[in-house]
This record gives C-alpha cells, structure tokens and sequence, in this order.
C-alpha cells in the first residue's frame, strides 16, 4: 500500500511535502478533505507515515481496472445511501471492519465529507466518522489532515499535507453513540480539519504565488 503509493506519487506529483506532527502510537482514524477524486488516497497514503486502510465506496469495487489498487491499499467497501443498497447492517458491518483493524493496531483513513469536490470550503460532514471512533472497542485517536494542491489542471502537479494534533474526545466517550455527542464530535472533527485545508482567502493567496 504505501510502497506503492510512494512509487506513483513520485510519478504523478512533481513535489510532496507534508507538514505537522507525526501519527501517535496505536490505532489512528485518518480525516482528510476530499478535493481530488481518485488522486487524494493516493498523496495521503504517499506521504503518511505509516501503512493505512482506506475506507472507499463500494461501487469502485465495479471497475476493474481499480480492483488491484483497492487490493494493494486496503480498500474497506462502504455503500452509500447515496448509492442506494445501504442498510443499517451494511454500514454496521463496514464499521465492524474498521473495529477490527483497530483491534489489531492498524489505522485507516477516511474522507468524512463522502463526497469529492473542487469547492475551496469543506463541505458538510458525514457523522460517520465519529460514529466509527465512540463506537471503537480499543482506544483510538482522530487525526485531522488537510490535502492541500498546487494547480490541479497539470500533470506532475504538487501537493501538500498537513497533519494537525489529534482531536480530544474522551469528554464524549462514556456517552457512546448518543446523538448530542455524535454532533458535537463531528463538530470538533469540523473545526480541527477547517485550517488544515484550503479556503477562498487561501486560494487566492496561492494563485498569486504561483
């Protein structure tokens, strides 16, 4: 997974950099903006630095070509009800995959927005998220990280990623998957997340460096 990864993001991506501080020991829930399609597993998983399963929606599954890479990255199957198909049990069973990499000390990553966009703000996020942290039967930290490119219309463009502290939620944990507390950690998970990534005043300010 990360092999790989480093190896077509050096191909793709003329520069990658990251910034912040490293993943904490134990089993980590990776948060990242989703602004790239398909290209941001690819530059997170290059530049983390450890080995991370990715949470991906289940109708990739359908293209052929992508299977291998789903393989090689870990790829955990999640079906939208965007999608149609989801259930109550089918989102539980995705969850309870992503409990037992915890279990065995992995970490996987997720986009809590569940959907890419070019917009320069987050758009609003999912609650999934903090339903698979208060609901982890082993202690796991949140990390926030921020996807951050250079101009998106070239090939071999640059990209960034911005790692922040883990976000506390100890406070909500006794209280389970309670809907206040859900709320208010995907709240956190919002605000940790926001100056990690770009936004209008930001996109500007890029624009006239590059």
């Amino acid at each position: 997974g990360s092999r790989t990864a480093r190896f077509l993001g050096r191909i793709w991506f003329r520069a990658l950099r990251r910034e912040g501080p490293s993943l904490p020991a134990g089993p980590c829930l990776i948060l990242l903006n989703h602004p790239n399609g398909l290209l941001d597993p690819l530059a997170a998983a290059a530049l983390l630095d450890r080995r991370a399963g990715w949470l991906a929606k289940a109708t990739l599954w359908k293209i052929a070509p992508l299977r291998p890479f789903l393989r090689a990255f870990l790829a955990i199957p999640v079906t939208r009800p965007k999608d149609g198909g989801a259930t109550p049990e089918s989102i539980q069973q995705s969850f309870h995959k992503v409990h037992d990499v915890f279990a065995q000390g992995g970490s996987v990553a997720m986009f809590p927005e569940g959907v890419s966009h070019t917009g320069a703000d987050l758009a609003p996020l999912k609650t999934g998220a903090a339903r698979i942290a208060l609901s982890s039967p082993v202690p796991v930290s949140i990390i926030p990280a921020g996807l951050v490119y250079g101009d998106r219309a070239t090939f071999r463009h640059s990209v960034l990623l911005r790692l922040g502290p883990p976000i506390l939620f100890s406070d909500l944990a006794a209280q389970g998957l309670n809907p206040e507390g859900v709320n208010e950690l995907t709240s956190r998970i919002r605000t940790a997340l926001k100056p990690l990534t770009l936004h209008d005043a930001d996109v500007r300010r890029l624009a006239l460096a590059q």
